[in-house]
């Protein structure tokens, strides 16, 4: 597994009091430095401070720090992130702020180590949890032999504790398969309504979807379980119908999300509230699945395949967004996730259970409300055509839910 820790000697120290120290240089923070803090009705750490005036900062130069194809579908936390801070503050202006001349390098090297310390942290303590028991329990239940596709980009971190937890002599002997894979709904010329239009597939583009396929082992004769954050299910209706009309032969042995809006597909945190008896709203469950799919990523979407003329590998294509904070935040993300996963290895019995994490994020969305935290106070729009969608929906259950 490739070494996704941050650099061991971080330049950020937090000391006490108002003020964080800079290497040999102390940054001081005063809240009445300036009177357009005053309308900040929060009490804010000054490394907080600094990491959401990154956001919005880079927000306001399109420097677009959540997920770069949900800008439409993050707007609602985009404006909750602002309206925290100055808007329109550039790296300058704080500088100033703060009563100190640095440089744009410095403090761009300032947030970027503070947003590590903090993704890694909300990493392993809120989000990891959850998707340790979750990426478990999928394990525990794939069929001997079957592939498991963690899909792109959303189940990166999900992947990456699969990557430990297989390891489990228990797993270990199911001799699974895992895969990380990029397979969306523009590949399957779907529309999105949160992000761009359907593209139409090209033949070539065709060709190479199938090929891609075959390469990551979908047509597994013991079997195929797809894992990813979810919601209604469009994706799996199209895979589905390819298999329907005989264009794939792919035996689809379950279907995982983390939150379902579709009875028909097991949804992890719908189970949890329900064995637990948390009594939790949907759309309490939709805001922790949305604040899931809106991390920081370093790369858009993919929207197209090619073959590698040396290797004859298919490949997804994707872009970076220009960033000098996202490689390193989503990094740290899987870091923290990867730690979480080794505490679970060394000492499973006493790891936190499913309804203890979901309760606390849930506690976390609710203090969202008021303060940020990592954690979305409330869902994006849901998709408006997605209860016309289950109600025309042909498959019937999906494993693992049985009629």
């Amino acid at each position: 597994m490739p070494n996704t820790a941050p650099h061991a000697n971080s330049p950020l120290v937090p000391v006490e009091g108002n003020s964080l120290a800079l290497n040999d240089h102390r940054i001081f923070f005063n809240p009445a430095a300036t009177p357009a803090f005053s309308d900040i009705p929060l009490k804010l750490s000054p490394e907080n401070l600094i990491f959401l005036d990154a956001l919005a900062s880079a927000h306001a130069q399109h420097q677009i720090l959540i997920a770069p194809d949900m800008r439409d579908y993050a707007e609602e936390y985009s404006r909750s992130l602002i309206s925290l801070v100055m808007k329109n503050l550039n790296l300058a202006d704080y500088g100033q702020l703060l009563g100190e001349n640095l440089s744009h390098e410095t403090l761009t090297e300032v947030i970027r180590v503070q947003g590590v310390k903090f993704y890694q942290e909300f990493s392993r303590d809120f989000l990891a949890p959850l998707v340790v028991n979750f990426v478990n329990q999928v394990l525990q239940s794939a069929p001997v032999g079957s592939t498991v596709a963690f899909l792109a980009r959303d189940a990166e971190m999900y992947y990456q504790v699969g990557l430990l937890l297989e390891t489990q002599p228990e797993i270990a002997e199911r001799k699974l398969d895992l895969r990380y894979v990029t397979f969306n709904r523009t590949h399957l010329s779907i529309h999105d309504e949160m992000a761009s239009e359907a593209i139409a597939r090209s033949v070539e583009q065709e060709k190479l979807f199938r090929g891609y396929l075959r390469q990551e082992n979908f047509h597994n004769t013991n079997g195929l379980v797809i894992i990813d954050t979810g919601c209604w299910g469009s994706m799996i209706n199209g895979i589905q119908a390819e298999i329907a009309q005989g264009k794939e032969n792919i035996n689809l042995q379950g279907v995982h999300f983390i939150f379902s809006q579709n009875p028909y597909i097991s949804g992890f945190m719908n189970a949890v509230n329900v064995k637990h008896s948390l009594s939790l709203e949907r759309q309490d469950l939709e805001a922790l699945n949305d604040t899931f799919e809106c991390l920081p990523r370093a790369v858009s979407r993919s929207e197209k395949y090619v073959k590698e003329a040396d290797s004859n590998l298919i490949l997804p294509v994707y872009h970076e967004v220009r960033s000098p904070f996202l490689a390193s935040w989503g990094r740290a993300l899987n870091l923290g996730a990867q730690e979480a996963a080794q505490e679970f290895l060394s000492n499973p019995d006493g790891f936190e259970n499913a309804g203890l994490s979901l309760a606390r994020m849930v506690l976390k969305h609710e203090q969202a409300k008021s303060v940020f935290n990592g954690v979305f106070p409330k869902n994006t729009p849901t998709w408006s055509k997605g209860r016309g969608f289950i109600e025309n929906w042909p498959w019937g259950k999906i494993p693992p839910l049985t009629d």
